[in-house]
């Protein structure tokens, strides 16, 4: 994993219009190495970070894409697909994670109260949020102790 610089995120910052939570440029060094531990690696093997604006537009657009095939990877009317309440408008992906199924996305909810804006899961198979944390910091935590307990099963 890679180091973040703070420039990095005010950018990404302007250019989405939004700014990052606290808990997020506070934490976000600690994520990252979290994120590179080889404990969290053997969890999470094909995640990454999204820490820069192409790969945010690209995660996006992957949504996007994902979201106008529908559940049953159909595609949907072109009058649903043309629509602007896409999840990608409202989600700004942090991490992705291949998954064993299919890949999930990791986001801050601009639908959500901010400044600390609630962290989803939004996930490729069903095209919707399927899990919520309240906040980036409350995120991290459930993270740092999903990984921990399942090395304590593992020993």
């Amino acid at each position: 994993m890679r180091n973040v610089n703070g420039n990095d995120l005010i950018e990404i910052e302007r250019s989405f219009g939004f700014t990052y939570p606290k808990s997020f440029h506070s934490g976000v060094d600690g994520f990252v190495t979290f994120c590179g531990s080889p404990a969290f690696q053997r969890h999470f093997p094909t995640a990454r970070l999204l820490i820069s604006i192409t790969e945010i537009v690209a995660e996006r657009e992957s949504m996007d894409q994902r979201e106008s095939l529908g559940v049953a990877g159909v595609p949907l009317p072109a009058e649903i697909v043309g629509r602007a309440d896409k999840s990608s408008r409202t989600l700004v992906p942090f991490l992705r994670d291949e998954g064993r199924q299919s890949p999930d996305t990791y986001a801050f909810d601009l639908e959500s109260r901010g400044p600390e804006y609630a962290v989803v899961v939004w996930s490729y198979a069903d095209p919707m949020v399927v899990h919520q944390w309240d906040g980036f910091a409350a995120f991290f935590q459930w993270l740092r102790e999903y990984v921990r307990s399942d090395e304590k099963q593992d020993a």
